[in-house]
């Protein structure tokens, strides 16, 4: 197997908007502490991301001992930890999930600033959502939840190598957090990353390991919301393309609506992550 160092580490606490860079994390059973637990919802109960509302992009949110502080430009608000709630069912793409809803904060601050009604819903215990291995018995160390991601994956690698390849192929500067990765690694050459079958975080073997397909978001700044890339889906197909080309016998080529760019992966056990631990593969 070859090795690498984790070079960065982030947490989404707020599906879709801004992310937070961290030195260490710790993989819980529905996968990094913190990331993507909050999750913004329409006033029937429908998920919103950056597709619809770009300037989620401008909202930071923060975790701290006793509350999610959440600020945006000309605002801000906060959500104790433990504030009381009712239960209610949201919808994530076509998963009814049955999640948290903090029913004594105002949320007209931040609806004014996105533009419509919103509110805010959180993952808990009582939140049932598998994630892409068949849920484990009572007391095992496997990750067996996610929790608002996109898919049912908890883990998002991202390859710096391939970053800048996609940079120069576009012609913009990109940065890694365009792609709203948890873990950043560096191993040249890229787009390698679509070949690697094993790989180990901190000595934890990866699971169900598959390519993350890209949406329009790519294209947006990652801290304004802003059309920034334009053309970075057709710059992945492009890289994808050749890379497969060069391989001995060449790959297939890509489908022409599969801008893969990413691994999404499922931890197999506990254990806290760091900036700087081993990353292996082959």
């Amino acid at each position: 197997m070859l090795a690498t160092k984790v070079q960065s580490l982030y947490i989404y606490p707020i599906k879709s908007c801004r992310g937070i860079s961290v030195s260490q994390f710790e993989i819980t059973a529905s996968g990094p502490r913190g990331d993507r637990e909050w999750m913004l919802i329409d006033a029937v109960g429908r998920f919103l991301s950056q597709r619809e509302i770009p300037r989620m992009a401008q909202v930071q949110p923060q975790i701290t001992d006793s509350q999610l502080e959440i600020r945006w430009p000309g605002g801000e608000m906060a959500i104790p930890l433990q504030a009381s709630s009712s239960r209610f069912t949201a919808l994530l793409w076509k998963n009814e999930l049955n999640v948290a809803l903090a029913n004594e904060v105002d949320f007209s601050a931040l609806s004014e600033f996105l533009g419509q009604p919103v509110r805010i819903v959180r993952y808990d215990e009582t939140t049932d959502r598998k994630s892409g291995v068949e849920l484990k018995s009572p007391g095992s160390s496997d990750v067996s939840q996610t929790r608002f991601t996109d898919r049912n994956l908890p883990i998002h690698v991202i390859n710096a190598a391939s970053v800048r390849a996609l940079a120069a192929e576009i012609g913009v500067e990109i940065s890694p957090e365009a792609f709203r990765p948890n873990v950043v690694i560096d191993v040249e050459p890229a787009m390698s990353e679509e070949l690697w079958r094993t790989i180990h975080i901190a000595g934890n073997e990866m699971t169900n390991i598959d390519l993350c397909t890209r949406c329009v978001i790519t294209s947006l700044h990652p801290h304004t919301g802003e059309v920034f890339a334009r053309q970075s889906l057709k710059g992945i197909l492009n890289l994808r393309s050749r890379f497969r080309n060069s391989q001995t016998p060449p790959l297939p080529s890509p489908e022409k609506t599969k801008a893969d760019f990413g691994l999404l992966m499922v931890p197999k056990t506990l254990g806290t992550w760091r900036v700087g631990q081993e990353f292996t593969f082959s």
